[in-house]
């Protein structure tokens, strides 16, 4: 036989010399064998081993022993955690509240494999949930405030969760509510560490008049704080048109500086913006009728129908000499 092979002595197939009496496939069989073995002495309670080991051969299954030998000492230290906090595997939303989604998906493969062994019941309200307090917690770490300011946020999120309440808020109500707050102090034009004034709450509206619901418990919180007189100015729906037109005016600007660019993949988004600002159509019509209303191109322009109505939009490029 060739120099350059050699039999292995447990599963007797040919491979490369090199690799001493077994091949890959067999050392890395033994090497994760070894580290289950080892791995398995962590744990205290039998429950917790067996549920290891049944893992861990799963994990080979899927991945390979190799991988499997790799990543055991990664998993071994969830596996303890679980142990020490329950001594078996708890309900999904023990797990959730213990470990956070987050966590959960760094160590995605043993919360398949409960899922997948029926051990767990993914609880789809409590991973929403969960991720809607993720997003709070996002919000809040990324207000960059000074310590007033901050102080009133924990607070304003302290009122919104109180459990108290007579009609408790949805958690994704209170992400809408204090996005709105710290939004406006993002955008207040007051320096320092200081409240925002009414004209920074004027402003901020004019520009994102669809704030208004979301911002306005905001601003009550801090009226019965004692700590301003401000009032969400209701503003004329005639300027809210204006104020509209105008933001769609700047974005149809934007996508015509990056079809400029040669880039026409904003064509899309261009026959949206036009429809919203030339005939007034609301952004989900739009999109019902790009994609499914039959359309009649011109030289300069496109037309759709709409409500039995004929609406044209300019193309791309030729929109620019009409705004």
């Amino acid at each position: 036989m060739d120099e350059g092979i050699r039999i292995c002595e447990i599963c007797s197939q040919p491979f490369p010399a090199g690799y001493g009496k077994v091949c890959e496939s067999c050392y890395w069989i033994g090497v994760f064998k070894q580290r289950k073995s080892v791995t398995s002495h962590l744990f205290a309670t039998q429950a917790v081993k067996d549920i290891f080991a049944n893992f861990s051969d799963w994990l080979r299954e899927r991945r390979g022993a190799a991988v499997a030998a790799m990543q055991l000492n990664k998993y071994s230290q969830l596996f303890y955690e679980i142990e020490c906090q329950w001594g078996k595997v708890p309900e999904y939303r023990a797990l959730v509240d213990y470990f956070s989604v987050a966590k959960m998906r760094r160590f995605k493969r043993f919360f398949d494999w409960l899922a997948e062994s029926g051990a767990v019941k993914v609880d789809k309200v409590v991973k929403a949930e969960d991720s809607e307090r993720h997003q709070i917690r996002k919000i809040l770490d990324s207000a960059n405030t000074g310590r007033k300011l901050s102080s009133i946020l924990s607070s304003y999120y302290e009122y919104l969760t109180n459990p108290k309440k007579k009609h408790p808020l949805s958690l994704r109500t209170v992400r809408l509510y204090l996005r709105a707050a710290t939004s406006l102090i993002k955008h207040s034009s007051t320096a320092g560490d200081v409240i925002p004034r009414q004209s920074d709450v004027n402003s901020f509206l004019a520009t994102k008049p669809g704030q208004q619901a979301s911002l306005s418990p905001f601003i009550i919180f801090l009226r019965m704080k004692g700590l301003c007189n401000l009032t969400v100015y209701r503003q004329p729906k005639a300027s809210i048109i204006k104020s509209n037109r105008n933001q769609l005016k700047k974005s149809l600007f934007k996508v015509l500086a990056v079809a400029a660019t040669g880039d026409l993949t904003v064509e899309g988004e261009w026959g949206a913006l036009a429809l919203q600002y030339f005939h007034g159509i609301n952004k989900k019509d739009c999109h019902r009728i790009l994609n499914g209303t039959t359309a009649s191109a011109g030289d300069d322009g496109v037309t759709y129908i709409f409500v039995k109505q004929n609406v044209w939009i300019p193309k791309l490029s030729y929109g620019i000499n009409l705004i």
